[in-house]
């Protein structure tokens, strides 16, 4: 019988690493994968809510979060919605400052798609667009 599949929410994610007091069902959730007890199932938004958490509530530097997200998509047996693209994100957002990671999904996404344009008020965003798509 295969091992059960767990959707997880971002709570649990930052109960993890933050050690909150939850700590210990997040360590066991996220950990149980590793030993074929299950499959961890993360999606893409998750992902986004966990990092604009670390970003804008815990004042966490980005280099962390980038190096925490990682280490999340090395889970064993982790399923994340669209692991390519989160990880060329993720590179994106490593390298460009003022630039949200959920705004380089969508600029890469607008890209990936074969968008004619990209139309946003917000400047940053409109010159990375604009970078990328040559």
């Amino acid at each position: 019988m295969p091992a059960p599949t767990i959707a997880i929410d971002t709570n649990i994610l930052i109960d993890y690493f933050l050690e909150r007091e939850n700590y210990a069902q997040a360590k066991n959730l996220i950990l149980s994968p590793a030993i074929g007890e299950s499959v961890l199932y993360i999606s893409q938004l998750v992902i986004l809510e966990f990092e604009w958490m670390l970003k804008g509530f815990y004042k966490v530097e980005k280099s962390t979060i980038i190096h925490r997200i990682n280490l999340i998509m090395e889970i064993p047996n982790c399923e994340i919605g669209d692991r390519q693209l989160l990880t060329s994100a993720l590179g994106l957002y490593g390298n460009e400052s003022g630039i949200s990671l959920d705004d380089c999904i969508i600029v890469l996404e607008a890209i990936d798609n074969k968008c004619a344009d990209f139309v946003t008020s917000d400047k940053k965003l409109a010159r990375l667009y604009k970078k990328l798509k040559k």
